[in-house]
């Protein structure tokens, strides 16, 4: 809705913020997705899972404004955007409870409205890795811990308003230390 509705007010406080349009239209998306898995059986309760997934997807319209003036740019519908990448994971299971597992996404994004040579999209990770563990505390505790890894992020260059304004936001790390019970009445965990 603000997508469609917002105005900038002239000498409002607002001002720089993107224009509401009434004539956009909703995005289209389609996706093609190829994915394989296999768990190797292991003895008791171990095993190894391994997946591994191609993806495509196409953005008709996407909604976006791209600045090519310096001034309040509106939202318009944008011709197409391409998708790709790789995505995947091995999981460990060393136990009911304890499991580790690493994964790997890697992806990349057209615009296909841009200029040849600056059509690639940056500005978000187009690389990233992710550990995971999970290991039983208790009866009534399990331990998780996680690492994301993310590819650095750069400004996009589709106009030269954005090759001017360069901008460059380094790799980044998430860690994530959770202490979850165990399910209570079959049905509520407490993280």
């Amino acid at each position: 809705f603000e997508e469609l509705t917002s105005v900038v007010v002239q000498g409002g406080y607002s001002r720089g913020r993107f224009e509401g349009s009434s004539t956009l239209q909703p995005v289209h998306t389609r996706t093609v997705q190829l994915a394989l898995e296999h768990t190797f059986a292991g003895f008791e309760h171990h095993r190894v899972h391994l997946e591994v997934n191609g993806f495509y997807n196409q953005f008709l319209g996407r909604i976006e404004a791209i600045d090519l003036t310096g001034n309040v740019t509106p939202l318009t519908n944008g011709a197409e955007t391409r998708v790709y990448g790789l995505e995947g994971q091995g999981r460990l299971d060393l136990s009911s409870r304890d499991h580790v597992s690493a994964g790997m996404a890697w992806f990349r994004a057209i615009d296909t409205q841009a200029p040849p040579g600056k059509d690639l999209l940056t500005d978000v990770p187009q690389l990233r890795f992710i550990l995971e563990a999970q290991l039983g505390m208790s009866d009534l505790f399990d331990l998780h811990l996680g690492a994301t890894f993310g590819a650095e992020r750069r400004n996009d260059a589709r106009s030269q308003l954005e090759a001017l304004r360069r901008f460059s936001i380094p790799a980044y790390a998430l860690l994530d230390a959770t202490v979850m019970t165990r399910p209570l009445a079959h049905h509520f965990t407490f993280a």
